[in-house]
This record gives C-alpha cells, sequence and structure tokens, in this order.
C-alpha cells in the first residue's frame, strides 16, 4: 500500500450529509483491500458534514472544501486531485461491502479493455420504517449495457469504478447544465462509445433512495436532460444510417410516455432502427446475448406502449392500452 501513489482513489463527495456521513465513511474504511486514498469533498456543505469528516485520522483520508458548486464539478474536482489509477465513487448515504473494491480491482485487473465498471445494489427507502429491500440487477455485458445506455443509465453511480486514464481522455463529467443532472447517465453515454464497460453480477453496495434526489425535485427538468441525452446518443449510434433521421422521434416516444402524437408510420420505423442499433453496437459478434435480448424486448416494450398511447386519443382507449401493456410486462418479466 503506498500513500502518495495508491491503486484507487474514492470519489466522496458531500453536501449536507451529516446524518449518513461516518456510516458512509466507515464502510469505505473497512474495506478488504486497503491500498486506497479517501477523497472527501465537501461542496460548501452548511452542516456538521466538515466536524464529521476531520474527526477520522486514517492516513488514506484527505479532506478538502469549497463553496458549493454541485456535483459534477466537485467531482472532476476529486479527479484531478486524485492519485490512483481507478477513480471510485461513493455517495454520502450508501454503504460499501467489505469486498466490494477487492472484487472490482481484480475484475479490471483480467479485462484491461473495460474501463468502466459497476455493480448490482439493495435499495431502501430513507425513513421507511418497515424497511423493505429493492435491488438494482443492472445487465452485466458491454453489448446489454451501451443498448440500454442509448435511453437510460445503466449503472448505479455509488457503484462505479473507472480508469483514470480513461475519464480523463473522454473530458470528465460535463458541467453543461443543460446535460447535468443526470452526469452519470451523461458520461455513461460517451464512456459506452468509446470503451467497454460491464456490470458485476454481484450486490455490493447498500443505495439510500432519498425523496430529495435531484431526479424527483426537477423531475420536468430532469426528463427533458435525458431526452436531449437521448437524441444525442441515437444520432452517434446511427450516424451514417438512414435511420438517423429518426433519432429525434424515437427518443421522444421512449421518453415522453404516451403524450406524443404518434402515426401508422412510427410502428415500423421503432422496429427496424432497433434492429439497425443492435447491428451498429455488435449484436451480430454477440448473438446469444440473453441480457441484450432481455432489454431489447424491455426497451420496444415502452416504446410500442407509448406508440400505442400517441395513437389513441380517448381516456378509456389509453387506460385499456396502459392495462394490456402492464399486464404483458408481467408475462414477460
Amino acid at each position: 500500500m503506498s500513500v502518495e501513489s495508491p491503486r484507487i482513489s474514492v470519489l466522496l463527495p458531500v453536501y449536507n450529509g451529516a446524518s449518513f456521513l461516518a456510516a458512509s465513511i466507515e464502510s469505505i474504511l473497512s474495506q478488504s483491500f486497503e491500498d486506497f486514498e479517501l477523497l472527501i469533498l465537501n461542496d460548501g456543505s452548511t452542516d456538521d458534514s466538515a466536524a464529521i469528516a476531520r474527526t477520522y485520522a486514517d492516513e488514506r483520508i484527505r479532506y478538502f472544501e469549497h463553496p458549493n458548486m454541485g456535483l459534477a464539478a466537485t467531482l472532476n474536482k476529486g479527479a484531478y486531485i486524485a492519485r490512483g489509477e481507478f477513480l471510485f465513487r461513493q455517495d454520502q448515504d450508501d454503504l460499501s461491502y467489505p469486498e466490494r473494491f477487492a472484487l472490482q480491482v481484480a475484475y479490471l485487473d483480467k479485462h484491461p479493455d473495460v474501463a468502466v465498471l459497476g455493480t448490482w445494489a439493495r435499495i431502501f427507502v430513507d425513513g421507511d420504517s418497515a424497511v423493505t429491500y429493492r435491488y438494482h440487477r443492472h445487465p452485466t455485458t458491454h453489448v446489454a449495457i451501451a443498448f440500454n445506455s442509448i435511453f437510460d443509465s445503466t449503472f448505479v453511480h455509488s457503484s462505479v469504478a473507472m480508469r483514470r486514464s480513461a475519464f480523463e481522455a473522454i473530458g470528465g463529467y460535463s458541467c453543461d447544465p443543460l446535460r447535468q443532472p443526470p452526469e452519470d447517465f451523461e458520461l455513461w453515454s460517451r464512456m459506452c462509445r468509446q470503451y467497454r464497460v460491464a456490470n458485476l453480477d454481484k450486490v455490493l453496495i447498500d443505495y439510500r433512495e432519498v425523496t430529495s434526489s435531484m431526479s424527483r425535485v426537477l423531475r420536468e427538468d430532469f426528463s427533458q436532460r435525458m431526452l436531449r441525452i437521448s437524441i444525442e446518443n441515437l444520432r452517434f449510434w446511427l450516424d451514417g444510417s438512414p435511420f438517423a433521421m429518426f433519432s429525434e422521434r424515437l427518443a421522444s416516444i421512449f421518453r415522453l410516455d404516451g403524450l406524443l402524437p404518434t402515426q401508422a408510420t412510427d410502428k415500423p420505423m421503432i422496429d427496424l432502427t432497433l434492429n439497425q442499433l443492435g447491428q451498429t453496437i455488435g449484436v451480430s459478434r454477440d448473438v446469444h446475448n440473453w441480457e441484450y435480448i432481455h432489454e431489447l424486448q424491455r426497451i420496444r416494450h415502452r416504446l410500442m406502449r407509448n406508440y400505442w398511447l400517441g395513437r389513441s386519443r380517448q381516456i378509456w382507449v389509453r387506460l385499456a392500452v396502459k392495462v394490456v401493456f402492464r399486464v404483458l410486462k408481467g408475462l414477460h418479466g
């Protein structure tokens, strides 16, 4: 273990996280893999976060604070001052399991072509006295992740490990207000275009779901940014094909939840464009990838649901469409 050149730099951004920060820090310090530095990045907190962070005397911790500048800029600052080969993420209210770092480093060492590696996560709701768990079990293979990441994020941000060289080469997180939040989805979108990515099929982090998350507080603005990034992704993957002209329409059908009026010509467009996307991403080299097939079915299901909702103006017809597609989703998983 080297304090000056650790293998891992853990980026832990903090903004008014006093309630959960100690547990989060301790989950990092309890890792079985010890060759890391922990960068605690206080983004202008006004609570007791600073005092809590300063109580730890572990030589692997480096503490920084600055006026509030947002998550993307804070993470970019952390990456700039990081010393490690790998950048690991953790949020102030999440908990890493003790073997997380060891398993991710082992995978990255074995797969030098993989630039981004996430894990599965257990989700619990903050403040729920009767805790019931849900899980993020995202696809694990590059083809399935890259395909899904055209439309939505396929990583638990707090679980991700990245090669610092790839992060720097791609320019880090975008601080463009039209693209963040969701700064993570925007970054994964660019990563998938240039590098191979993966998820470990193990639950290695507890993810706290809070009602004050940005995706809930700024739901309309968040949705518009997701739409914008999806359009950019489609234009990239369809570049040079006759289906590129459908990028905005396909993304809008997917993201606008049936509010976009559709027409009969949209139905064949959906299937033909999805087929082209699969070929571009490389499904032909991985034809037995069941994860890709599952993601394709899931995305097509949502597109066709929204297509039929867009064709229906009467309330009772729209209700019937929602019921039918809910049943179909239950049948196919």
